[in-house]
């Protein structure tokens, strides 16, 4: 759970450090996931193997609101206050498959999906990369680091 001035704003399904690239906020979503446009509004869905379909939360928004929190703790807490970190947002689909951008603060290259199952560290990584580079593109101020 991460805590945001004494409250609870999100649990983190996974976090992935690598020294060199930076931190991987992880949102999982199992079951086959979709996104299901309802005329000006759209839903995520999850079909569960028995075929079950029922709502989720969106993990895109999932992803960067855990994002923020931990960049919060981290700048809080007094073992890491003043280092700097890169932390990202991610989304891992593990059933579904991602062909295109879902929205602007959504895009393909967050998810790692079935076809990257069989070589994730490459995707880890490479996610981190192009995330990366597109925080230096369009040369935002917190650059995904550890600040709101």
């Amino acid at each position: 759970m991460v805590r945001q001035k004494q409250r609870y704003v999100g649990e983190v399904d996974v976090i992935i450090a690598h020294r060199q690239h930076g931190v991987l906020v992880l949102e999982v979503k199992g079951g086959q996931v979709a996104l299901e446009r309802k005329g000006n509004n759209s839903e995520w869905i999850s079909r569960a193997r028995n075929g079950r379909i029922h709502g989720v939360n969106d993990p895109c928004e999932q992803a960067e609101r855990n994002r923020r929190a931990l960049g919060d703790w981290l700048a809080e807490d007094s073992r890491t206050r003043g280092l700097r970190f890169a932390i990202f947002p991610a989304v891992a689909l593990p059933d579904s498959r991602v062909d295109k951008d879902i929205r602007p603060d959504c895009p393909q290259d967050i998810f790692i999906d079935i076809r990257h199952l069989g070589n994730l560290e490459k995707r880890f990584v490479g996610n981190i990369q192009l995330l990366e580079l597109s925080c230096r593109r369009k040369k935002r101020s917190d650059g995904g680091v550890n600040r709101r």
